[in-house]
């Protein structure tokens, strides 16, 4: 089987949306340096995490800062909203919303 090269300008652009809620630090972190160690150009992946913890969540502040720290090297934005209704469904409604790439 032949393999198929696609040139990096060929390459759809992409957002990748991480949906969260009262998740530990450590989870967080784990998760999202995963997505931004994908192998894909900078250039046409975007990275929006959508939370919705509680403002008393001890590890929001630690989670927002650290998607924050990465947004001048890599395009990423934190969401946070008030409330549970619509839970992670809800969550990823609005990062679909923010989208500014073609796929998710």
């Amino acid at each position: 089987m032949q393999s198929q090269h696609i040139l990096e300008s060929q390459l759809p652009t992409v957002s990748v949306i991480i949906c969260s809620r009262n998740e530990p630090f450590d989870v967080c972190k784990m998760t999202i340096d995963s997505a931004f160690n994908l192998d894909y150009p900078e250039d046409k992946i975007e990275y929006i995490v959508v939370d919705n913890s509680g403002n008393h969540h001890t590890d929001l502040t630690k989670w927002r800062q650290y998607v924050d720290k990465a947004q001048p090297s890599l395009n990423a934005l934190f969401v946070h909203r008030e409330g549970a209704g619509g839970y992670k469904a809800k969550n990823m409604q609005i990062g679909i919303d923010r989208m500014q790439h073609e796929l998710a």
